[in-house]
């Protein structure tokens, strides 16, 4: 069964061409070596694999599926909620927000004889939003019809707001075009309309303009923003995180540990990554939770229910924080299991490498074939189905290349398949499967050991090729 499959793998450069066209099936269960001269291509051909490079052109599969970040419900529910946000924000910015302030929250401030109302000041948003005429205090007796726009005319008086609010009704219907002036109710001493049609009619003509604006503003930023969300999430499609995420670790060529942490801590690295999902998923909760409690407590409950008791208010507020403060505990113990489930975890895969005696002692201070062990430590504590381990035995003296033969050849048999780049030949001939050998980024011999070492091709790339005149 095939685990990894390469296939037509190319990588450019600008003009220069480090893999061409390369296929490689690696059996699940194997020792799959990749050997060549220097300048070869074999380390591009792994930063491919595990998505430090992204290919030119080819496919790569791990286990038949592909090893990109799949496309579904949840990365367009994200795009369109990143869309409706910026739409929002766009919108806003396409409005005065001074007026939008006046008519929200100062005009429902002036009447000292009533109590704040968040319900009237949610409908005066979306009126304002709409174009809606608008009533406020004139000169501290009167409240006046006024359209919120610069020039801001007065179209009527009122002794009462009430009173005010109903005529602003009737004239909308005028601007709108569903009545005229004349068809409006006798007054009866409860207002006085100052509309004149001229009027009326540039108030129209300012609403359309508002509404167009506001219209364009929220489309181009809902498609801007869900355009490049979507572009942003394609292009961590196949990064390293995910390559990780689909069974694939590796080593490097360079030894790249944290010196100045522990042996157990650089093991722990690895192993916290699928470790603090627990964490994560209850921290969104208490976002989740603020977010839809306190908008049920100070936007939706107002809305249904303006004159409930001040008691309930410090009722819910109460609750709401009482829920966070559980949740937030929650998450603190689940941090505590997973860091002494972390210390477990990472102290057994040091097993595997033998480097349980040194658990405590810093990365810096390990001699350099341990140091490589613990890179392979590392890698393992990923859990990985396929482990890619870049020279390995670069280094080392002739016992701690057997060493590491050894281990190999253990972690093959815990299941893990082992994709290696190797120049020790007696490392590679000894514990190989089967051989790939690459030539100036082209694959010119695949077989097994014995099959690759009597290979012309493969003789040439190596020694050179005689030639005659």
């Amino acid at each position: 069964m095939k685990l990894l499959e390469v296939h037509k793998l190319t990588m450019r450069f600008g003009g220069l061409t480090a893999v061409c066209d390369v296929d490689l099936d690696v059996p699940k269960g194997s020792i799959f070596s990749v050997i060549g001269p220097n300048g070869a291509g074999k380390t591009t051909l792994f930063n491919a694999i595990t998505g430090i490079y992204d290919p030119t052109t080819g496919a790569i599969r791990c286990g038949g599926s592909d090893l990109r970040r799949p496309f579904g419900v949840r990365v367009v529910l994200f795009c369109a909620a990143i869309g409706v946000l910026t739409s929002i924000a766009a919108l806003l910015l396409a409005v005065d927000v001074d007026q939008l302030w006046r008519a929200t929250i100062v005009r429902n401030m002036q009447d000292r004889s009533a109590t704040f109302s968040s319900a009237d000041a949610w409908s005066d948003f979306r009126g304002f939003l709409a174009g809606h005429l608008a009533t406020e205090r004139w000169k501290g007796k009167r409240w006046a019809v006024v359209p919120w726009n610069a020039s801001r005319p007065i179209l009527g008086f009122a002794d009462r707001r009430d009173d005010a609010r109903q005529l602003a009704a009737l004239l909308d219907g005028v601007v709108a075009g569903r009545a005229s002036l004349e068809s409006l109710p006798a007054a009866e001493g409860r207002w006085q309309v100052a509309a004149e049609p001229q009027m009326l009619a540039d108030v129209a003509d300012a609403r359309v303009s508002q509404m167009r604006l506001e219209w364009n503003a929220a489309i181009l930023g809902l498609i801007l923003a869900s355009a490049g969300s979507y572009s942003i999430w394609s292009r961590s499609r196949r990064t390293p995180d995910v390559i990780a995420g689909n069974g694939i670790a590796r080593t490097f060529q360079n030894i790249r540990l944290l010196a100045s942490m522990t042996v157990l801590e650089n093991v722990q690295v690895a192993i916290d990554r699928r470790l603090g999902i627990g964490v994560r998923r209850w921290l969104i909760f208490a976002v989740v939770w603020l977010v839809v409690g306190g908008g049920f407590a100070w936007v939706f409950l107002p809305l249904v229910w303006p004159e409930r008791p001040a008691v309930l208010n410090t009722v819910m507020a109460t609750a709401i924080v009482l829920v966070e403060l559980v949740l937030l505990f929650r998450a603190q113990l689940q941090k505590r299991g997973d860091e002494s489930e972390s210390a477990r975890l990472a102290f057994d895969v040091l097993g595997i490498v033998g480097l349980q005696s040194r658990a405590s002692s810093l990365a810096g201070s390990l001699a350099y074939g341990q140091q490589r062990r613990l890179e392979i430590a590392r890698a393992l504590a990923l859990q990985p189905r396929l482990l890619l381990l870049d020279e390995p035995a670069a280094g080392m003296n002739p016992t701690e290349s057997v060493d590491l033969t050894r281990l190999i050849r253990g972690i093959r048999d815990r299941g893990v398949t082992v994709l290696l780049i190797e120049h020790h030949m007696n490392v590679v001939m000894g514990i190989s499967d089967r051989i790939a050998v690459l030539d100036h980024g082209i694959k010119i011999a695949e077989g097994t050991p014995a099959e690759v070492r009597a290979n012309p091709k493969v003789i040439a790339a190596y020694l050179g090729q005689e030639e005659t005149n």
